[in-house]
């Protein structure tokens, strides 16, 4: 199984991590690499010219997170013969997160094998501070940069390193289970509701809504009344069997997850981005509202019928309100299929809204 180690970065900036030891000799190198970087208007960035009371490590993970290009002085040290060790690992967290890496060095057989096939610049520290000397810097950078325009790489990541993801930060709940295990919660409740409508309307519901027009238009013929009492029948059976135990009886327990799902989406989803999710929240409302419009509905005609049989209504007032009330269910029904659709359209752009 694959997983994902995800890495907040702050929004990425034009800088340029400069990674180099702290002492006075590389002073002039450091002069060098700013003339370079004046034609990418790169802004320099080193350590050791920071702000007072900023945390040093703290510093080094933001400074490489977002810096758009580092450059690393792995020169041997006349101490050890061998690059500065803090280079070398702050050099390696550059490499780690996929940034595009330029090393400096005035010995490039003293570099490990790894790293030689990297965009290395070996100079001369007598050349140092020359025309020839901060142009071979531009180039490298140019060089570096028109591989990565050409790669379509973005501010943050070399493509080099194909195995490493950039999310920008709004975008960090489509990798949160929390966000998906409460989005599902919404998007089934709202499938399993138009599943069950849409079912009993286009069987059940449509022959009740036909055959009860058909005997408001002929109440003496019996083959009206008889199929009216099948229609019925069936209906109120599919009703027992299905909807009240698919539907009615669990909708407060699944309402009330429902809205425990959107109260948690609200808070994940930053505050430019909640517009999908507020309609979402209406668009439920709605269906709540058709749900116990549909059992008011179905209630009134059961009220109304005494036993299974149309012609034995009590009056023609009784008969009235059934034949109202299936138009109604009739209705109902088509406008819960219209707004589950909606909703189901609007979740989907929730989540393309996120992704944008």
């Amino acid at each position: 199984m694959s997983h994902a180690i995800v890495i907040k970065c702050p929004p990425p900036a034009n800088n340029c991590f400069i990674v180099m030891p702290f002492a006075s000799e590389y002073d002039s190198l450091y002069a060098c690499i700013v003339q370079a970087l004046v034609t990418h208007k790169l802004h320099p960035h080193r350590l050791d010219i920071t702000q007072p009371g900023v945390n040093f490590v703290e510093d080094i993970v933001k400074a490489t997170r977002s810096a758009r290009l580092v450059v690393a002085v792995c020169s041997p040290e006349p101490a050890t013969g061998k690059p500065n060790p803090n280079v070398m690992y702050e050099l390696g967290m550059a490499h780690a997160l996929g940034k595009p890496t330029i090393i400096l060095t005035t010995d490039i057989n003293n570099l490990p094998a790894d790293l030689r096939s990297h965009y290395v610049l070996e100079y001369n520290p007598a050349g140092m501070g020359s025309g020839e000397f901060i142009n071979n810097i531009k180039s490298k950078i140019d060089d570096l940069f028109f591989r990565l325009a050409t790669e379509n790489a973005n501010l943050l990541t070399d493509p080099v390193y194909h195995d490493i993801l950039v999310v920008p930060q709004k975008k960090l709940m489509l990798l949160d289970n929390e966000f998906w295990r409460n989005f599902i919660t919404i998007l089934k409740f709202v499938k399993h509701i138009r599943a069950e409508i849409l079912s009993i309307r286009t069987t059940h519901i449509a022959n009740l809504h036909k055959a009860v027009n058909d005997i408001m238009e002929n109440p003496s013929v019996w083959n009206s009344i008889k199929s009216f009492n099948e229609a019925w029948e069936n209906y109120h059976s599919s009703y027992q069997e299905n909807m009240k135990s698919r539907v009615f009886d669990p909708l407060p327990r699944s309402g009330q997850r429902v809205e425990e799902s959107f109260n948690v989406l609200c808070q994940l989803i930053e505050q430019d981005s909640q517009e999908p999710v507020i309609k979402a929240r209406e668009f439920y409302k709605i269906i709540n509202t058709l749900l116990q419009e549909y059992l008011g509905a179905h209630e009134s005609i059961t009220n109304c019928l005494v036993g299974d049989a149309f012609p034995l209504l009590r009056n023609k007032d009784a008969e009235q309100t059934v034949y109202n009330q299936v138009n109604n269910l009739y209705a109902n029904t088509r406008k819960i299929i219209v707004q589950t659709d909606t909703l189901i359209v609007n979740l989907i752009e929730m989540i393309q809204k996120i992704g944008d």
